[in-house]
């Protein structure tokens, strides 16, 4: 089974299927191949197809959705812990674990 999907041949990242260990997976899209998960990856989430040097755009649909705030290597997870969302200034203030936002204070 394919475990991730590539939108556009253009993007530099291929979205997760399914919950990825690290190892060998498929990409099913407009270019078929395979690439090496570095990482556990959720379903739903993003994964790095290329080298992305920091400051450099991600593509996804063939948009740019997001700069990268450090250099990702091919294989490894893109999440708000190594980009900056260009549709949505909140999530660089979330907690990356339980999706929280670290810039109110709840009592």
């Amino acid at each position: 089974m394919e475990s991730l999907f590539l939108i556009d041949k253009n993007d530099n990242v291929a979205t997760a299927l399914l919950d990825l260990d690290p190892g060998k997976k498929t990409i099913l899209g407009e270019v078929k191949s395979a690439i090496e998960v570095k990482e556990k990856i959720m379903s739903g989430h993003k994964v790095a197809i290329t080298d992305i040097k920091e400051g450099m755009q991600i593509i996804k649909y063939n948009t740019n959705i997001g700069i990268a705030t450090k250099d990702i290597k091919k294989g490894e997870h893109v999440h708000l812990h190594n980009m900056k969302s260009n549709y949505d200034e909140r999530s660089s203030k979330m907690d990356l674990t339980t999706g929280a936002p670290k810039d109110a204070l709840y009592k």
